[in-house]
């Protein structure tokens, strides 16, 4: 992948075109045999979009959606022999391509070779063959690849046309050569549906519907539950209960009170898509992804105060404030959303502690997405387009957006998040079709006063989207007491009892009353 990138790196983007379209073309004579004789077979309508693909590399013209919506109207379903998935694997990768001709991504060629070459892979699981590197088929990928990115770039951008017409009319080849899977059934051909019969225009995938079947036939939701409950134990026993292979529990430590908060913020983040899946309740999803923006600051906190911290804490924990910030733009507390975001550059941690907030991969906390979320939310638009102005990267289209208030623009890149979730059902079934990055620009619009019509790909509550902000009385933090008197005046008192107890080997046990303060027993 790193020869493709660096030989096409600063290439005119029809070079990365005829890249993609090629190698799909490579995939076409598979899809159009596997097609033959099956209920979802559409060899028509792929051939479409092919012929489509090659018409818009000479002239650049935009391919309209309508393309998409052929892809989309004639999914790989159901699949019912292992083959089908090679065939799944080309519609996957024709919406894919649409996407990098629309977005004119020039460094997708890595990319997409790789989708070429998981299909080659594919190819070899179903005839139980190694899919090393080695292997004839993977070599001949490679070299296919290799060779198309040589003739390209050695070709001048002034001779695109004679290129195009001379390569347009090459034979792109089969990308499994002579091999076919042994013992194929030849299907006898298919009557063709009339136009009614086809299925309507879906947003998303009945894949989601087998997910969500599942998730809530396998229990997601009640065995979240219970390592909560689990949490919810430890904070009310001070006891740390055994894990896998320990025989007993041991009194908590005040490393354990923070290890606590951040388990909860991961159980209560990944609760909130579980529940919104499993049970379509709104307000309590609202709910799990505020508990799980008020854990992350409850831990800033305690290590701002010197709490002692765990490795556990600099996992991934640390750098992704941004999430943080969104889950309680989510439960409707933007001044919580502010606060958080602050701390990506106002906060130095020269102590030990200092190695949970950073990684040698992501350095100190200070992202421009940060910054310029920040301003969104404030309102500060002057400020959020002059860090604009000078920021790169994905992210900064969908700023871009809420700030000039592009309604529509809002909405079609919520169905592109949706598109490509869709894409990742096969192996990564546990997430809701509207993602909570789409459901958080959906907000933030909301807050900003642009009107962004709701997709409609699932069932949305109301109360997802309700303004409102989350009542913490009715959906405290898990030890919110201890999380209480810790971040009160008598909080080092505690830190210190607590540091003592945990080295004799005892559990503490504190209650706290607004006129006497603290007790311990």
């Amino acid at each position: 992948m790193a020869q493709l990138r660096a030989a096409m790196k600063g290439q005119a983007f029809w070079k990365t075109a005829v890249f993609g379209t090629a190698l799909l073309e490579r995939q076409w004579p598979v899809y159009e045999r596997l097609a033959v004789g099956r209920t979802w077979g559409a060899p028509k309508e792929v051939r479409k979009v092919l012929d489509r693909l090659w018409k818009a590399i000479p002239t650049g013209l935009r391919i309209q959606e309508s393309y998409l919506q052929l892809l989309e109207e004639h999914p790989v379903e159901p699949r019912t022999e292992p083959w089908d998935a090679l065939a799944a694997e080309t519609v996957a990768d024709a919406v894919h391509l649409l996407e990098v001709f629309w977005e004119k991504d020039a460094a997708a060629v890595p990319g997409l070779a790789q989708q070429n070459l998981h299909f080659v892979e594919l190819f070899l699981t179903c005839v139980g063959e190694d899919s090393d590197p080695e292997h004839p088929l993977m070599a001949a990928e490679l070299e296919a690849q290799r060779a198309l990115v040589r003739r390209l770039a050695d070709t001048p951008n002034r001779d695109k046309p004679a290129f195009l017409e001379q390569y347009r009319a090459e034979d792109k080849g089969n990308i499994l050569g002579e091999r076919w899977f042994p013992q194929y059934p030849d299907y006898p051909p298919l009557k063709r549906r009339k136009r009614a019969d086809m299925p309507p225009l879906r947003r998303t995938s009945p894949q989601y519907e087998q997910v969500q079947k599942a998730m809530r036939e396998g229990n997601d939701w009640a065995q979240r539950q219970s390592r909560l409950e689990r949490l919810r134990r430890m904070a009310e026993t001070r006891t740390w209960e055994p894990s896998a292979g320990e025989t007993a529990g041991r009194p908590m430590t005040p490393a354990d009170v923070l290890a606590l908060l951040v388990e909860q913020a991961d159980q209560t983040l990944s609760g909130a898509k579980e529940c919104y899946v499993c049970t379509g309740d709104g307000l309590q999803t609202r709910a799990l992804y505020d508990q799980a923006a008020r854990s992350f600051w409850a831990a800033y906190a305690l290590v701002d105060r010197g709490w002692p911290g765990t490795e556990r804490l600099g996992e991934g924990f640390g750098r992704d404030i941004q999430s943080a910030a969104l889950c309680a733009g989510m439960g409707g507390h933007w001044e919580l959303a502010q606060a958080l975001l602050e701390r990506s550059w106002t906060t130095q941690y020269p102590g030990p502690n200092c190695q949970m907030l950073r990684t040698p991969s992501t350095g100190w906390l200070d992202r421009e997405e940060n910054r310029v979320l920040y301003h969104l939310i404030r309102r500060e638009d002057g400020d959020a387009k002059a860090l604009l102005a000078q920021a790169e990267g994905p992210w900064t289209a969908q700023m871009r957006l809420l700030l000039e208030g592009d309604g529509p623009g809002l909405y079609r890149e919520v169905i592109r998040l949706v598109r490509a979730l869709r894409r990742h059902y096969d192996y990564q079934a546990y997430r809701p079709v509207l993602s909570f990055r789409a459901l958080s620009l959906l907000r933030l619009a909301r807050l900003r006063g642009v009107t962004v019509e709701v997709p409609d790909v699932v069932e949305v509550p109301p109360a997802l989207l309700a303004e409102e902000p989350i009542s913490t009385a009715d959906w405290p933090l898990i030890g919110q007491e201890l999380v209480d008197i810790a971040l009160s005046p008598q909080g080092e008192g505690l830190l210190a009892r607590w540091t003592t107890a945990a080295r004799l080997g005892r559990v503490v046990h504190v209650t706290y009353n607004d006129k006497r303060g603290p007790t311990y027993d």
